[in-house]
């Protein structure tokens, strides 16, 4: 039996700008195998800024900045935008399987790894529909998959998975459906949050979700406080023993390449129909 380590941070950066002093701290000393990224409010202009963030990671990115500045001038802030960064001792084995506005795949070995930005909507309703529309396309994706990959799910909710309400039961039935853990509920967090307003609200809406197989695997699970850090976020980091039989090696897939944005036209890449970009006038 050979035991090796798997580490994987995920962090909402509240904006490049902000959270890119934390994330050079993550990527140089923490050094996890993936770092998910929410919020990063790039578009593929300056995208640039993050794929070549650090020699130490390989970076697959998406964000939705490019369809609101092909409509005209953006009005407001930035918003959005989800990546995975992979540690290049570990990209060797990875490829990129799909991407949205909200959340991105990467396959690493025999794991699949979705990082997801959900809803903020203020309105219950509207992010009710907005999520669940979310895990319909997720759900596309992992039926799509060689089906023994286990799953690896995590990111922003936007909600506190650790108490009922009518959002949280969406994304648990969901983790169900797909033999999903949330790892706090088996490891919870030493901190009581993992997100601060600037009006002083907290809460926690940051979590990872494995695989029931790898419940056995889990080593440590918690927020960590990195000084100086200017997102409105905590990381949150997960490390995981895994025991591999020696007569049973990983399976090797597509090695990656460097750069993977949303202009790139990678054969793999999965496309998906939106009813509300349709025509609703005829429907």
């Amino acid at each position: 039996m050979m035991t090796s380590s798997f580490s994987l941070i995920t962090f909402n950066l509240h904006g490049f700008n902000q959270g890119q002093t934390c994330l050079q701290e993550l990527c140089t000393c923490e050094m996890p195998s993936v770092i998910f990224l929410q919020e990063h409010w790039l578009s593929a202009a300056n995208s640039d800024l993050l794929l070549n963030f650090s020699d130490n990671y390989l970076c697959y990115l998406c964000s939705p900045m490019d369809k609101v500045l092909s409509t005209g001038i953006l009005r407001g802030r930035p918003y959005g935008g989800v990546a995975i960064m992979v540690r290049v001792d570990t990209g060797a084995h990875s490829s990129l399987v799909a991407k949205s506005d909200r959340f991105i795949a990467v396959r690493i070995d025999s794991f699949m790894l979705i990082n997801i930005y959900a809803s903020s909507a203020n309105s219950q309703d509207d992010k009710f529909l907005i999520d669940a529309d979310l895990l319909s396309e997720i759900d596309i994706v992992i039926e799509s998959q060689d089906q023994s990959l286990q799953l690896i799910i995590g990111g922003d909710f936007n909600v506190d998975l650790t108490i009922s309400c009518k959002i949280s039961s969406l994304f648990r039935q969901f983790l169900n459906k797909h033999c999903l853990e949330l790892v706090y509920d088996i490891v919870p967090y030493k901190a009581s949050s993992t997100f601060c307003s600037s009006t002083g609200a907290s809460s926690k809406i940051d979590f990872v979700a494995i695989h029931s197989s790898l419940h056995g695997d889990i080593e440590a699970n918690d927020i960590l406080d990195i000084e100086p850090n200017f997102s409105d976020h905590l990381p949150v980091a997960l490390s995981l023993s895994l025991k591999r039989n020696n007569n049973n090696p990983l399976p090797p897939v597509i090695t990656s390449q460097r750069d993977v944005n949303c202009n790139s036209d990678a054969n793999n890449e999965i496309k998906f129909l939106r009813w509300d970009h349709a025509d609703l006038i005829s429907y």
